[in-house]
């Protein structure tokens, strides 16, 4: 278990999108509507530390804004997140 996300409030499907990085096994990115909007985050794996059955992973939010992600997927080469929003 990386990551875990509730919300008492919110029924709904899951929105999300999981895509490991092409080149590092230590690296995906998800989407989530933890602000509130769906949007990427970047997390990254340290497997050598374990706290509670969970892996010690970073998560940086990769966009923000009043708007929400529809697809993402990485460049082949893992150098960049290409992505559709509802951003104008």
């Amino acid at each position: 278990l990386v990551d875990e996300e509730t919300d008492a409030k919110w029924i709904g499907s899951l929105s999300r999108i999981v895509e490991p990085h092409p080149k590092n096994a230590n690296q995906f990115f998800f989407t989530s509507e933890r602000d509130g909007w769906n949007h990427i985050y970047l997390a990254t794996l340290d497997a050598s530390r374990f706290k509670d059955g969970k892996a010690n992973a970073q998560i940086a939010q990769l966009t923000r804004g009043n708007w929400e992600t529809s697809w993402a997927k990485w460049s082949p080469d893992g150098a960049q997140i290409i992505f559709s929003s509802t951003e104008k």
